[in-house]
């Protein structure tokens, strides 16, 4: 063989093309169209000193489809899950940007009263620690450059605490990002409702865990009912702050996209029916429910099998009368409820039989700046080792993580992060982030990839 030709694999399928580790605009630029198939402009524009080795050849084989500007980015995400490389940044970043919260859910992995786990909360300097605001903006432009679609605000503490809150959202908007961020509605005042109606927010979750006084009592035991009812007091201007705007924009519809969550229960599963009529009430665009995560001290919490049942019944109503509210009930939970075991768990299923996308499609920067290879806490880069955000995006040490979840049910070892938690361990029996694997199975399947898993 000519020495001078260079064999291509799937890892360094775009190599000829590239100066830097990452660049999917120049990619999008080279490779979309809508008149020529992926296949034709990459022999086209192949230099002759580089041949493709026989799996690559099949790779690009299946490629002979037109692929849009628009589905460049997620048809680069899901390649690089194939490939087992990075060509564009995740869909999403979440940044947990405060540690501090006004609210004490007993469900809580970081504020729950009843968690022995976390042994420094109780730290005064923890109380007020908050993500750094020229730290976020730099990742921010790294997120830029790389494509990131979506930024989300939520994390172990209220969001909305932070003392930069309002220009970390103008921050998020002015660069063109679709920005979510969660709350639990109590610092949702009047200025922070005008706020996220005017800088058109896109998603606002608020997570509430009972309508009646009563049930949100025994999961925030500090809750009183003057703040319950300030509570529903912020839902309600809210409302009628996004009807004020629609009326003096003359559009039928004003962001935020509003969604009522609630995680269920032993104390109010009952109050599944009343949750989603409410929520209409209030103005909420749809409805989500989640299931506790199980946990030692937790467990009690979680739903036995006769209040199981009665929430498999009531939420399989609200889903054939939905078209006769005004609110959406959301299918987030189908799985949940319906793999729903006896110890707790819902996604066991996936624990032992699925591959794990979520490094290609989900970034989690920690409180502290690290790393997280997804919402289970799994430290995988400390800030201070990087450059960047960008450097550390695509190292070894992601690479590494993103290989273990996707081939780990497939003979891949497991590997532990920086904290100690392994990249698959018992907090995937009830992950958080199945809605985004399953975004990625869905692109895998389309593209044809799945014979080269």
């Amino acid at each position: 063989m000519n020495k001078d030709i260079n064999i291509l694999n799937r890892d360094s399928i775009f190599n000829p093309f590239l100066k830097t580790d990452i660049d999917p605009k120049k990619l999008i630029k080279l490779f979309s169209s809508k008149k020529d198939t992926f296949k034709s402009l990459y022999y086209q524009k192949l230099p002759k000193k580089y041949q493709l080795s026989e799996d690559l050849k099949s790779l690009i084989g299946v490629l002979d489809v037109h692929i849009a500007k628009d589905d460049f980015p997620d048809f680069l995400r899901a390649l690089g899950a194939i490939c087992t490389k990075t060509f564009i940044g995740a869909k999403r970043i979440l940044f947990d940007i405060s540690y501090s919260c006004n609210l004490d859910c007993l469900y809580c992995r970081r504020h729950s009263p009843i968690n022995p786990g976390d042994e420094e909360k109780s730290l005064p300097e923890r109380k007020h620690q908050f993500f750094p605001y020229e730290k976020l903006l730099l990742m921010l432009n790294d997120a830029q450059d790389m494509m990131v679609e979506e930024v989300l605000l939520v994390g172990g503490g209220e969001p909305s605490i932070h003392p930069q809150f309002f220009d970390i959202v103008k921050a998020v908007k002015e660069r063109g990002f679709s920005l979510s961020f969660s709350t639990n509605g109590l610092n949702l005042t009047k200025k922070l409702a005008d706020l996220v109606v005017e800088q058109q927010v896109d998603n606002l979750t608020v997570s509430v865990s009972g309508v009646s006084f009563e049930s949100y009592k025994k999961t925030h035991p500090s809750m009183s009912q003057k703040g319950f009812d300030r509570l529903f007091n912020n839902f309600e201007y809210l409302h009628s702050k996004r009807r004020k705007y629609i009326a003096e924009n003359k559009t039928e519809y004003s962001k935020p996209f509003c969604i009522f969550l609630h995680v269920i229960t032993s104390d109010n599963y009952h109050e599944v029916i009343d949750m989603a009529l409410i929520g209409q009430e209030y103005g909420f665009d749809t409805i989500w429910y989640k299931l506790v995560h199980p946990s030692d001290w937790s467990r009690h919490l979680c739903l036995n099998k006769e209040q199981a049942k009665q929430v498999k019944e009531d939420f399989h109503y609200l889903k054939k009368v939905a078209p006769n509210l005004k609110i959406k009930i959301d299918d987030y939970m189908d799985h949940e409820i319906e793999n729903l075991n006896d110890t707790g768990d819902w996604s066991g299923y996936f624990h032992k039989e699925k591959r794990c996308f979520v490094g290609w499609n989900f970034s989690y920067v920690d409180l502290s700046t690290d790393y997280s290879f997804c919402c289970g806490d799994k430290i995988i880069g400390q800030s201070k080792d990087y450059k960047d955000y960008k450097s550390f995006w695509v190292s070894d040490e992601y690479k590494r993580a993103r290989t273990c979840g996707r081939d780990f049910n497939y003979g891949a070892k497991n590997i532990k992060g920086y904290n100690g938690v392994s990249i698959i361990d018992d907090f995937c029996k009830s992950c958080d982030n199945t809605n985004f694997n399953e975004e990625m199975e869905a692109l895998i399947k389309k593209y044809n990839f799945i014979s080269f898993l």
